[in-house]
C-alpha cells in the first residue's frame, strides 16, 4: 500500500521525493515550506504534515450485523505540530513522527467497535492530539460499504485543549 505524507507551508511550490517506509514500501514526500524558505520570507511557515488513504480496520456501523467484522476503513490525516519548522533541526525526535501516528491510529481503530464513523474519527483525532505533539488535526474517514456510491466519508477538525 502506498501512503502519502505531505508536508505544507503557508506558500510555495511542491517538491517531492520517494522513501521507503519500515517495510520498503515506497512513500511520497511533498513540500512548500522549503520554497518560502529559500526565497527569505519573513515570519514563522505554518507546516503541516499530511497522511494520505492510510488503511485501516475498524468494527464499524450502526447494526451489529455490520460491527460483527472488522471492516476496511481509509484515514486521511492532517497534523499541525506543536513545534515550529525552523525549531526541528532535522531530527526525527523533534517533529511528529508520521510512521508512529499509523501505527497508533491503526490499533486505536483496530481495538474499538463504534456505531458511527463521526464517534470514530472523533475518538482517532482525540487519541492523536493526546499522545503526539500536535496542536490541531483534521481526520477523515472512508467507509465503503454502499453499492451505488464510491465511499461514504466524515472529516472533522479538532483542536489541542489548552491546559
Amino acid at each position: 500500500m502506498n501512503c502519502f505524507i505531505g508536508f505544507y507551508g503557508v506558500h510555495g511550490t511542491k517538491f517531492a521525493k520517494k522513501l521507503k517506509d519500515s517495510a520498503g514500501k515506497n512513500l511520497s514526500i511533498r513540500s512548500r515550506c522549503w520554497r518560502m524558505l529559500l526565497l527569505g520570507m519573513t515570519g514563522a511557515p505554518e507546516h503541516q504534515i499530511h497522511i494520505e488513504q492510510l488503511e485501516i480496520f475498524a468494527r464499524v456501523g450502526v447494526p451489529e450485523k455490520e460491527r460483527a467484522k472488522s471492516q476496511r476503513l481509509t484515514a486521511s490525516i492532517t497534523i499541525w505540530p506543536t513545534r515550529d519548522i525552523r525549531e526541528l533541526d532535522d531530527k526525527i525526535g523533534r517533529s511528529v513522527d508520521y510512521s508512529a501516528v499509523c501505527k497508533a491510529t491503526k490499533k486505536f481503530a483496530r481495538d474499538r467497535s463504534d456505531s458511527l464513523i463521526e464517534t470514530l474519527a472523533d475518538g482517532v483525532a482525540v487519541h492523536l492530539l493526546e499522545s503526539f505533539p500536535i496542536r490541531k488535526i483534521t481526520v477523515e474517514l472512508r467507509k465503503f460499504v454502499l453499492k451505488d456510491a464510491e465511499f461514504v466519508s466524515v472529516t472533522l477538525t479538532r483542536n489541542a485543549s489548552l491546559h
